[in-house]
């Protein structure tokens, strides 16, 4: 794993809403504040940059091959819920769509497109998936935490049911003279926050390899795990999908 900073969102500063830490990761709290500058900003999801609009389309389309007609369906951090809403629009009347988030004040938009009762907060599963999505939510959680979320989400599902999660936090593999000399921009952009002259920014979490994703879908007790990309209009996401035999 690596850790990442983050300095905004959707252009909105972090500093503008609450007092960031290099050490301590977002927490509820951080997000729900964040929710409120976002929704004091943007009063619909036509205000997103186009381009973010537009890979979030592409994932949820690439999702669609998993939804098959009359299945429960539970997208886990679905944040302010652009695609879900999607996914609603074009396909709602086909199967059963439930959405969480930890932070209560993401779904102010979906509260006036999802039915009530398929909404839900503070983390809550409904049982009996068929399918159980997590897109850009794992970079939040370290590795036992994650592999934690991951064994109560696969007791939610049925016999055949599966879990994807789709990553904004894919770390590829570098060359080992790149490894050496992103190493040392790290160690150099500590010491500049140390001495008070750069703004690292908030530790927004930890980005993960493929090998590490694999690991983390077997301590969860995924036997048949399958990977890859998506290829959005942005750049390409990464994928892992376990089955429950």
């Amino acid at each position: 794993m690596k850790v990442f900073y983050q300095t905004e969102w959707h252009g909105i500063s972090f500093r503008s809403f609450a007092r960031t830490s290099a050490i301590k990761v977002a927490n509820a709290g951080f997000y729900n504040a964040f929710y409120q500058a976002f929704f004091a900003r943007f009063k619909s999801y036509e205000e997103l940059d186009g381009d973010w609009r537009k890979a979030k389309e592409d994932i949820a389309e690439w999702l669609v091959k998993d939804l098959i007609a009359g299945k429960r369906i539970m997208s886990i951090g679905c944040g302010i819920g652009f695609m879900e809403q999607y996914l609603w629009g074009k396909f709602g009347s086909q199967f059963d769509l439930h959405v969480s988030d930890y932070a209560s004040d993401a779904h102010r938009w979906l509260n006036n497109i999802l039915p009530v009762e398929q909404i839900h907060t503070g983390g809550e599963v409904v049982n009996s998936c068929d399918l159980i999505y997590l897109s850009a939510v794992d970079y939040a959680l370290q590795d036992d935490e994650l592999v934690e979320l991951l064994l109560r989400l696969r007791s939610c599902l049925l016999p055949g049911g599966k879990l994807v999660i789709i990553s904004a936090s894919f770390l590829e593999k570098l060359p080992a003279y790149k490894r050496f000399i992103s190493s040392v921009k790290d160690i150099i952009k500590w010491l500049l926050n140390r001495m008070g002259l750069r703004h690292r920014g908030q530790l927004w979490g930890w980005m993960r390899s493929r090998s590490e994703y694999q690991s983390i879908m077997l301590k969860a007790g995924f036997t048949s795990v399958s990977d890859g990309f998506i290829a959005t209009r942005l750049q390409k996401a990464y994928w892992i999908k376990g089955a429950v035999t």
